[in-house]
């Protein structure tokens, strides 16, 4: 499912091992680029663990390997435990299973992988995906029933369990480039086709349900190759990687026609995407907009660029943070920790924001960065409102909120170009993007919300609606 994480427990932890001297270790958003030698034709590394529960003194759980470069040929040989690998330049490995070593031959943790190499020589250069819980050795609940993932090991082989496995953060580190990004991707997509055809081969009635994750990560990161006025779109790349995302659809619809020619008269057919897409251009630094018109206030203000996590935030002195993509939240005295406004300045701050928030203007295009501010009642319900954004920013076509806004940062740049690959998005205001809702029965509701699908299949089936559940059925 969509929240399974790898065996770190995170999104998504690539490696990347190079002696490229231009390379400097380092962490990046989803992976970690380490620093190796090649000496005598021998590159060692390891592949980092999970945290090691079962050691009071720190010890590492970390598997090391090595790796035997041809010195005629851009190959190499990777021996990793019981396995070894022979790879050429520009192959990818199949999965490769690994005991993560907990207890000394006791207990370990299982985990599969995927080996790349970039180059043997010039300089060496290997991508080691994210490791993922293993389908057939499962060390946490991944699946329901608890013996499915082995079951399904057995009928289609080892496959990514990683919640979004698509390596967008290799991309954009730019340890890929756009053909190896696409390559890795593909590979999501046949897993995700091996498993589809063999469970609706099995199907004979009840519910059946498929996620493709497809379509919305690969949109992210190539929408640049469809949008002649995104900053990193040029006719070249448009030429040679425009087709992706054509191609990609019509994979997807495959699928489709694979359900409409087994549906009879008495079968209903719903393909449902739960939002849209457009190109993300510009980015707008939320909180450093809020400091420099007086709503936020640093503590050292030589530093605002460079701290993250708001660690640089004087909250005594400040009365409003952006957190994550389009949340703004007032600091409220009661909620927040060093809260200053007061439960009677609420509602002018709140007007304020929204009015002067609109009226921002890209000093570039001279077009209105933001769209619509949502006060969080006109958004949420529900028991747990207290603790929502007090407003959700609704940014216009084009535009998001910064990368630095989501990391608490406040940069002296208010407005920029996004240059990373990930350029289309679905965080701008909902009025741009509608999700799509394809029935192979007539949709009676003037306009269907993704709340209706949970109703509309109780009602197929005959079963009661909950007064509590939001939405209606609409065939």
């Amino acid at each position: 499912g969509l929240g399974t994480p790898d065996i770190h427990g995170s999104y998504g932890i690539f490696s990347y091992f190079t002696d490229d001297p231009a390379e400097k270790p380092r962490s990046v958003s989803g992976g970690q680029v380490e620093r190796v030698a090649v000496e005598d034709g021998q590159v060692h590394g390891a592949l980092r663990g999970p945290k090691n529960t079962f050691s009071v003194n720190g010890a590492k759980s970390d598997v090391p390997f090595t790796v035997y470069a041809d010195p005629h040929s851009d190959s190499v040989k990777i021996v990793i435990q019981d396995h070894e690998l022979v790879l050429k330049a520009k192959e990818w490995s199949d999965w490769v299973a690994v005991k993560f070593p907990m207890l000394p031959h006791l207990v370990s943790t299982s985990g599969i992988c995927r080996f790349y190499l970039k180059s043997a020589h010039g300089p060496f250069a290997l991508y080691v995906s994210p490791v993922n819980i293993s389908p057939a050795d499962p060390d946490l609940p991944i699946c329901a029933p608890p013996g499915y993932a082995r079951e399904l090991v057995k009928d289609v082989g080892l496959f990514y369990t990683q919640g979004m496995a698509e390596d967008t953060a290799a991309l954009s580190a730019g340890v890929f480039d756009d053909d190896e990004y696409r390559a890795q991707a593909t590979f999501v997509l046949d897993e995700s086709f091996r498993i589809f055809n063999h469970e609706f081969a099995r199907f004979r009635r009840g519910f059946f349900f498929f996620y493709f994750s497809t379509l919305d990560l690969n949109q992210h990161m190539f929408w640049r190759t469809l949008d002649r006025d995104h900053p990193l779109y040029s006719r070249k790349l448009a030429e040679k990687q425009g087709d992706f995302l054509p191609w990609l659809y019509g994979r997807t619809d495959e699928a489709i026609g694979t359900a409409l020619d087994a549906a009879d008269e008495r079968t209903l057919v719903l393909a449902v995407s739960d939002h849209g897409f457009t190109s993300f251009r510009r980015q707008f630094n939320l909180n450093s907009w809020l400091m420099d018109n007086g709503y936020a206030q640093p503590v050292n203000a030589s530093d605002r660029a460079e701290a993250s996590f708001f660690t640089n935030t004087d909250w005594a002195a400040t009365r409003a943070y952006g957190l994550g993509i389009n949340g703004l939240y007032l600091n409220r005295e009661g909620r927040e920790a060093y809260g200053t406004v007061g439960a009677g300045e609420v509602e002018a701050l709140t007007a304020e924001l929204v009015e002067r928030l609109k009226a921002v203007r890209d000093p570039k295009t001279g077009e209105p960065i933001i769209a619509n501010v949502h006060r969080r009642s006109e958004v949420y319900s529900g028991p747990c409102v207290a603790d929502a954004p007090d407003l959700v920013v609704g940014y216009n076509r084009n535009y998001r909120a910064s990368w630095d806004t989501v990391l608490g940062k406040y940069p002296q740049e208010h407005v920029l170009d996004n240059l990373d690959p990930w350029s289309g998005d679905h965080t701008m205001d909902p009025s741009f993007l509608p999700g799509v809702l394809l029935s192979s029965r007539p949709v009676a509701a003037a306009d269907p919300g993704l709340e209706d699908m949970a109703p509309t299949i109780l009602k197929e089936f005959g079963a009661p609606v909950p007064t509590e559940m939001t939405g209606k059925a609409v065939l």
